[in-house]
């Protein structure tokens, strides 16, 4: 891990979302109190904005075919 002031933390070479769900998997094996209710909220930012996926999805998908969607959603449409 390294710090790089109050709200930056980069975990080097670890894709953002990995390092998310790890910190949660670990909060929930070791920091959870189970005599106490909780509520987790687990987000992970990376589809929010030009971050790059990890490596291992590169060629995901790669030989499915996609289908454009048609424009705006029906609930747009009929409004």
């Amino acid at each position: 891990m390294i710090s790089h002031g109050k709200n930056t933390i980069k975990y080097k070479g670890e894709h953002s979302t990995d390092v998310i769900t790890d910190i949660t998997l670990d909060w929930l094996k070791e920091g959870l109190n189970q005599e106490k209710p909780f509520f987790l909220m687990h987000h992970y930012k990376a589809p929010h904005d030009y971050f790059q996926n990890a490596l291992r999805y590169e060629d995901y998908l790669k030989e499915v075919d996609i289908p454009e969607p048609s424009l705006g959603s029906v609930v747009a449409r009929d409004l």
